[in-house]
């Protein structure tokens, strides 16, 4: 299902992160379609400017490449390359994350295949050091052995301080080829939506991973971006203003406090936006926390399906997911994708023109957006604007996103 509708949504945005609770009120301005003459708030997805001669404007990685490149996360393999399609080593990868920690002085490398006063050999050492690489055992680290993406998905995963995790790993048509190790930090991953399965519900746990590929996931974890969005890189939207307000109360009635001292009233058929997570110990709000406030303005729970292996990768497993969680017992919940999409324009979008949104979401006069930041250690604050852009997208126009226009189909 697919097709353009004009349609005027007013948007209250509340987003939450841990301790804090950050509230913006926006302005009741709409979103425009073509054949509309209303105010528009634009969000224009940009690609980012090649910064390497092989790597064009347009890929699904450049933008990833860049932001690692502008903050100094990753170099290229010479002064106007960044080979893409080459091999990550899991030296590169070591030095990444040591750059990142600002490298800090290390004691003795203990392990035989790492030479002294190479590049990487600090990098390896502080890893070790801090827990983060253990090697294969009998003191091999395989410093110029390719990683993997079970690799790469454990190291990050040791570098957020091992959070708890759901079991994705096991709803891989493969995932008894995922190694034991892995299982956990490959779960973590895909709740935190910072890697994602392959076509045919695989993860490909043995395969090894490209420059291009690594960009994209530290993009991911480090940003809280998706490829094809960057907060750095967005302009602001001229004549929009926010009015911000804090609280340190949290708690049910606290929510229910802002939300009064908002003094907004959401017209019609209200959908309230969230994560319904993937876990038990994954981030999304519970239930008892956003009952009040979901009651009190008769609203209803909405979500769309994920474009990556997981819980909330068809809509029957979302549904049960959303019982499991406990949403379907403060308030109906839709999962707006189930019957298809459509599609809402960018206005002046250079990467992207058009977001395929949850064919439901025309449903709906009304969207309170309830958000909370992610909990990985370096999670950015794209919460509340990433919640109404791709976190209203359907699979297909969530993988539309992260492949800056490119496919449909494959994240």
């Amino acid at each position: 299902m697919k097709s353009r509708r004009s349609m005027a949504v007013t948007a209250l945005v509340i987003a939450i992160a841990l301790g804090i609770r950050a509230f913006a009120a926006m302005p009741q301005n709409t979103l425009a379609t073509d054949d509309t003459e209303t105010q528009a708030v634009t969000i224009t997805l940009l690609a980012a400017e090649a910064r390497f001669s092989d790597v064009a404007s347009g890929a699904w990685y450049a933008e990833a490449i860049a932001y690692c490149s502008e903050n100094d996360i990753m170099n290229g393999t010479s002064d106007t390359g960044f080979s893409p399609n080459e091999s990550m080593t899991r030296a590169m990868l070591a030095t990444v994350l040591y750059r990142l920690a600002g490298s800090p002085t290390v004691s003795d490398n203990s392990f035989t295949d790492v030479e002294a006063g190479m590049w990487y050999t600090d990098a390896i050492t502080w890893a070790e050091e801090n827990g983060i690489v253990s090697g294969y055992g009998n003191g091999i680290f395989g410093t110029n052995d390719p990683i993997t993406r079970e690799q790469i998905t454990t190291i990050l995963w040791r570098h957020a301080e091992t959070p708890d995790a759901s079991t994705a790993a096991e709803t891989f048509a493969d995932s008894s080829n995922i190694s034991d190790w892995a299982r956990q930090s490959v779960s973590w991953a895909v709740d935190q939506e910072i890697v994602g399965g392959k076509p045919g519900n695989i993860f490909d746990p043995a395969g090894n991973a490209t420059r291009a590929e690594v960009a994209t996931i530290l993009y991911r974890y480090l940003s809280d971006g998706e490829v094809g969005h960057s907060p750095e890189h967005s302009p602001p939207v001229e004549g929009v203003a926010s009015t911000v307000y804090m609280t340190t109360d949290i708690s049910p009635e606290g929510l229910m406090a802002v939300y009064e001292a908002l003094d907004r009233e959401l017209p019609g058929n209200v959908a309230v936006k969230v994560h319904t997570g993937e876990s038990e110990n994954s981030n999304y709000l519970r239930p008892d926390f956003i009952r009040d406030l979901v009651q009190f303005i008769d609203g209803t729970i909405v979500e769309c399906n994920t474009a990556y292996g997981g819980s909330r990768a068809s809509t029957a497993m979302h549904r049960q997911l959303a019982i499991d969680h406990g949403f379907t017992a403060i308030a109906d919940v839709d999962i707006m994708d189930a019957d298809g999409y459509i599609s809402l324009p960018v206005v002046g979008g250079t990467q992207l023109t058009e977001n395929f949104v949850g064919a439901n979401f025309a449903n709906y006069d009304s969207f309170l957006v309830l958000s909370h930041f992610k909990g990985h250690t370096m999670g950015g604050f794209g919460g509340a604007i990433k919640n109404i852009s791709i976190g209203i997208a359907s699979a297909a126009g969530k993988s539309w996103i992260h492949t800056g226009g490119n496919s449909m189909t494959s994240p």
